[in-house]
């Protein structure tokens, strides 16, 4: 890493990573990508780019393992030219057929051209191509990819398509279709070492391209607690590193059926892109948005506002153009001048409708060719044109021109939508394989209704072929001919032809299964595949999505056996209780759990009944409901204790645990909390075990018992990595840091902290993350570095106020109050303090703990201040409340204040009593950080005293405490500020 920023320097004169502090360079080093060299410099080539980046990833483990493999990539560059991404192109995007025939939309692929050579000088763009069903919108975007791919060979390129699904789509189909063409390309090995270092998530969603021995254990422990938020910030990343070697473009298809998370993406990405060289082409159908009310409709609406979005309207062809396809398509022709003036006229120039009915004028032997040349075999005046009124009635009339086997091939294959594959719609016409796909080749050489997508290898062995329809309007007339007795036949048909094909792969198509299942009447089914998608969807960690499919497997349940329904309700209830509780929808998630605990005593089911209760308890507790928690708590033991279950049991017994911890009822919290973790290893329950140790670590940290509060956080730490468990894992490296922080081990505290504000901020963590800035800051203020300790303190307040975190907020606060008493804004300090305890007057969770930091700010404050009388009054209230938890360092620390404040007033017998009582403390449990200012203050009594003895022995303890706590402070800058400071 050191290197690869000395290479960057040497080679573009600039810094790879700059800031106007310390702390946004911090910043930069762990959430910003570089700019790439040749950016900076023109002159470097491509590959060096790659080699620094390799250099400067973020995960270490995607760096160069050893410096003689660097060395080895140094020596190649110099013989490697800067063709690494020529003809860089993803899979086949469309077919590179003569475009002759493309007329009408010149100004609209210019436009087109435009935007992608503004995208090549850096300037990104989202660009959506508009137009009711047939305008030609696939057709400008496939003219539009044979000129960039002849113009730009270079080109990144590659395509997604939403498909039509009942219900809610699946999770970002189209970024996925579109990534996975790119992984698929030449040069898919620099792309995915690109994914790998930028977007562990998605690679984590493609495993295909990633099976690798090892990678997937690898992605696994990278993506420990992902979420949405870090899958829409990684594509991001992704995107503008490939573009920082090649222009991207990815053309999304069809955006009108796109999902909820493909259209948050999309506006995550019109923020980034506009400096980026990435360009993305949408289309949609405009009356699909406004009739369904699509998200895309106000999302759309919001780029155009602010300029981040262009759009390309698509009308209907004039006379002119419908001319100059008939001299395109039909050359050489002797039409008649009225020919294009009659097309116009009949089809108002709608372009799948004209070319419809010139194909049907073919096929009747209206148009002819004759010796290599075009004609109409009768006149003008006597050609029957009796056209429908609409592009559909054209496309009825079409196929109803067809021979009946043809038809009713066409028609049973629209059952899979606009895609099918030959081996499904074989099965459902009981007819050879082979002689159905020489059937459809023909009726694509011809009749041009369908196209070939590919040969498809499925789960079963059995190889497919897949083909599309030429338009989704040619599907939705052939599949309403059907009458709804064969819809129905056809579709379960189909769902079980599908089953046999996927076999045990089957959920990775739970969507196409269940809207099969679910058209065909089989509702157990069904509802079993909606299920599935819906735990698909929060897989990719699109829980609003997985919300939905849940709430639609709901709408079934009534059409199943009365004896089923109240199984699936309690399956049904807790996952989406499950997923309502991960987006903080703490009221839907107790109304889920509500449901699912109804359910289970209508069943009669102790076991469920107990796992709903524990499911209530902890949202009930994360929503700071804690009366309601209790109560739940102590119905949830009982239940347990009856369903005679240790896991379920100890599962709410953690539970309890935490109410008590949080009420600050110690006692209690320790002993429960020991009998959880003595339970959950006999049973081998591992999350309740996790979770155990790391709410215990953090009760050892508070009461100053920091080597077992170490000890449970490391093994804490340990096991929520291998569950994958990314809370828990924060949890631990919370108590951890704080621990290592308060043990003096100054630099590994801050590693550690550093770390969860990278997990939290990578993952878009909402509980921990807020609560870490201001731990750092706390360390910062006990080295005396109190600018990095305001400015860490703020960003604190800052997370807490913006994720709505009220304890991150309060102890924010309180070490602002304390940073402005150090830094001569005393003034201020009293208000910040006065925040913090109307935080405290509205929320109880863990009051008990920061009301001990806030006496102990007060009484500092006051003593500063030379007012003896208060500061004795919070000393007194810090020193009750620190008793009673056992907070030992604070028991201390409240001695200590009270021997400073007999000192001031000149009481020498008080003052050797409360710091006899200090010392005996710390010798106990031992504080360092509190250690050092105690003895320092000592030695000045006993130089006060006259006692010169013993002042050097007290002044020599506090240097060596001072000496340890520097040895452990790697950064040389922060350690003299520390011990070079006034105090």
């Amino acid at each position: 890493f050191s290197l690869g920023c000395v290479l960057y320097e040497a080679a573009t004169g600039k810094l790879p990573f700059s800031g106007p502090s310390i702390l946004s360079v911090m910043h930069e080093i762990a959430a910003v990508e570089h700019p790439a060299p040749s950016a900076v410099n023109p002159d470097l080539p491509r590959d060096f780019d790659l080699l620094v980046a390799q250099a400067l990833a973020k995960n270490r483990d995607r760096r160069y393992p050893s410096a003689s493999e660097f060395k080895d990539a140094l020596r190649n560059l110099r013989g490697v030219s800067q063709q690494l991404f020529s003809g860089f192109a993803a899979a086949p995007v469309a077919a590179e057929s003569n475009s002759a025939s493309f007329v009408g939309r010149e100004p609209e692929l210019t436009k087109l051209n435009d935007l992608l050579r503004q995208t090549f000088e850096g300037s990104g763009q989202i660009v959506f191509i508009t137009g009711e069903p047939g305008i030609g919108k696939t057709s400008l975007t496939d003219e539009f990819v044979r000129s960039s791919r002849r113009g730009y060979p270079g080109l990144l390129l590659s395509r997604g398509r939403c498909i039509e699904q009942y219900g809610t789509g699946e999770a970002y189909l189209p970024f996925l279709e579109a990534a996975g063409g790119l992984l698929s390309g030449t040069g898919r090995d620099q792309v995915a070492n690109m994914f790998r270092t930028y977007a562990p998530t998605w690679c984590f969603q493609l495993p295909a391209a990633f099976a690798t021995t090892g990678a997937l254990e690898k992605l696994q422990q990278e993506t420990i607690g992902a979420t949405k938020d870090r899958m829409l910030r990684e594509m991001g990343d992704a995107l503008g590193a490939l573009a920082a070697h090649a222009p991207v473009v990815l053309l999304l298809e069809d955006l009108h059926w796109a999902d909820p998370s493909s259209v948050d993406l999309l506006r995550h990405l019109c923020q980034r892109i506009p400096s980026q060289r990435v360009l993305i082409v949408g289309t949609f159908r405009p009356e699909d948005l406004e009739r369904t009310n699509h998200p895309l409709k106000n999302y759309k609406a919001e780029m155009q506002a602010h300029k981040l979005c262009e759009e390309i309207a698509l009308g209907s062809l004039s006379q002119e153009h419908i001319a100059r396809y008939l001299n395109a398509h039909f050359a050489p022709n002797d039409f008649p001048l009225g020919l294009s003036a009659l097309i116009q006229q009949k089809t108002e120039g709608h372009p799948l409708f004209a070319t419809s009915l010139l194909q049907f004028l073919t096929e009747r032997g209206d148009i002819a060719r004759a010796n290599e040349h075009w004609s109409l075999a009768r006149p003008l005046s006597e050609l029957d044109l009796e056209v429908p009124e609409s592009v559909r009635g054209m496309i009825h009339k079409k196929i109803y021109s067809l021979e009946e086997p043809q038809r009713r091939a066409l028609a049973y294959a629209s059952i899979d939508g606009e895609e099918f594959l030959s081996t499904v719609a074989a099965k459902l016409l009981d007819v050879d394989e082979l002689e159905l796909e020489e059937q459809l080749a023909h009726l694509e050489k011809v009749h041009r209704l369908i196209t070939t997508v590919g040969e498809e290898d499925l789960p079963d062995g059995s190889l497919a072929i897949r083909y599309r329809f030429a338009h989704a309007l040619y599907q939705n007339v052939l599949y309403d001919e059907l009458v709804s007795k064969r819809r129905i036949l056809l579709h379960r048909q189909a769902g079980e032809q599908l089953l046999r094909h996927y076999g045990k792969q089957a959920p990775r198509i739970a969507p196409q299964l269940a809207m099969h299942f679910e058209r065909g009447r089989d509702f157990e089914r069904a509802v079993e595949y909606l299920i599935q998608a819906a735990d698909n969807a929060s897989q990719l960690y699109a829980n609003d999505e997985a919300a939905k499919h849940y709430s639609h497997a709901l709408d079934l349940i009534e059409r199943l056996p009365a004896e089923e329904q109240t199984k699936k309700r309690l399956i049904i209830y807790q996952k989406r209780g499950g997923v309502n509780l991960a987006l903080s929808r703490f009221n839907e998630a107790v109304d889920d759990f509500t449901s699912m605990l109804e359910q289970a005593q209508t069943a009669r089911d102790p076991a469920m009944e107990s796992g709903a209760l524990n499911a209530l308890t902890l949202t009930l507790f994360y929503s700071h409901r804690l009366n309601e928690m209790a109560a739940r708590a102590e119905e949830a033991l009982a239940v347990a204790e009856r369903a005679g279950s240790e896991s379920l049991r100890v599962e709410t017994m953690q539970l309890i645990g935490l109410k008590h911890l949080c009420y600050g009822e110690l006692g209690e919290a320790k002993s429960v909390l020991d009998e959880v973790i003595r339970t959950a290893r006999s049973v081998n329950h591992k999350p309740v075990l996790v979770s155990g140790l790391g709410w215990r670590g953090l009760l050892y940290f508070f009461q100053t018992e920091y080597e077992r509060a170490e000890e449970m956080a490391t093994e804490a730490r340990r096991l929520a990595s291998e569950i994958r468990d990314g809370f828990l894992l924060l949890l631990s490296i919370f108590v951890l840091g704080l621990t290592r922080g308060n043990m003096g081990r100054i630099s590994e505290a801050l590693a550690t902290l550093n770390e969860g504000i990278k997990m939290g901020q990578r993952n878009g963590d909402r509980f921990w993350f807020p609560r870490l800035p201001n731990c750092i800051g706390w360390i910062h203020r006990e080295l005396q570095d109190f600018d990095h300790a305001l400015e860490y303190d703020h960003l604190g307040l800052d997370a807490g106020r913006e994720h709505h975190v009220l304890e991150a907020e309060a102890n924010s606060l309180i070490n602002l109050g304390i940073d402005f008493d150090h830094t001569g804004k005393s003034e201020e300090t009293l208000s910040r303090f006065h925040q913090a305890e109307s935080i405290f007057e509205r929320d109880a969770w863990f009051r008990w703990r920061y009301n001990i930091r806030l006496q102990a700010g007060t009484c500092e404050h006051w003593l500063v201040q030379g007012d003896l009388e208060q500061a004795s009054t919070y000393a007194r209230r810090l020193l009750d409340v620190a008793t009673r938890y056992e907070t030992h360092k604070y028991v201390a620390l409240g001695h200590k204040l009270l021997a400073e404040i007999a000192l001031a007033r000149g009481n020498l017998a008080e003052t050797d009593a409360e710091f006899s009582v200090a010392l005996e403390q710390l010798r106990e449990y031992p504080a360092p950080l509190v250690a050092w200012k105690t003895y320092a203050v000592l030695g000045r009594l006993r130089l006060q005293s006259g006692d010169q003895s013993s002042a050097r022995e007290a002044f020599s303890q506090a240097a060596a405490v001072v000496n340890s706590v520097a040895t452990n402070i790697n950064d040389e800058g922060l350690r003299q500020t520390f011990l070079n400071s006034a105090a």
